[in-house]
């Protein structure tokens, strides 16, 4: 069976948040997805299968509603971490870690910030600049898989 395309993330009209794992770590499950939150709380994943034990890339679509005050503590973090301005990613020589994006539309202005290990760059960054930035994405990005409906396989 040939793979199914996962389409790119993008925000569509009234959408506010967005959010890809592009690439996993290295894990069982090679699960890729998108997620969006509309303004009046619609999320949707997109989600292209790869679990154990077909690998078959099937494309599932999931949706749960967002409530009002768990779309203002997003937006709240956007603000408390300054990630409009967030500029480039810190970068670290490691590998087999998950490439992710988020994308926001807030205060009139679309930001996208891509992030290669994010999690493993909180921990273990060159500089302590480095991992407080870091951690800074990853609280945006912990909130917004906190509210999606899919799991990955676990061993």
């Amino acid at each position: 069976m040939s793979q199914k395309q996962l389409p790119e993330l993008t925000l569509g009209e009234g959408d506010l948040f967005g959010a890809a794992l592009m690439a996993p770590a290295f894990a069982s499950d090679l699960s890729t997805w998108t997620v969006t939150i509309h303004k009046h709380g619609l999320l949707t994943q997109t989600v292209s299968l790869s679990q154990p034990p077909s690998f078959d890339g099937n494309i599932a679509v999931l949706r749960q509603h967002v409530t009002k005050e768990k779309l203002e503590a997003l937006k709240q973090i956007v603000q408390d971490e300054s990630l409009t301005d967030f500029g480039p990613f810190p970068d670290m020589c490691i590998t087999d870690q998950e490439q992710t994006r988020l994308m926001f539309h807030l205060f009139g202005k679309t930001t996208v910030i891509d992030a290669y290990g994010p999690h493993a760059v909180a921990m273990m960054g060159e500089t302590q600049a480095d991992k407080t930035k870091a951690l800074r994405y990853c609280r945006l990005w912990d909130a917004i898989v906190s509210l999606t409906p899919f799991t990955p396989y676990r061993d």
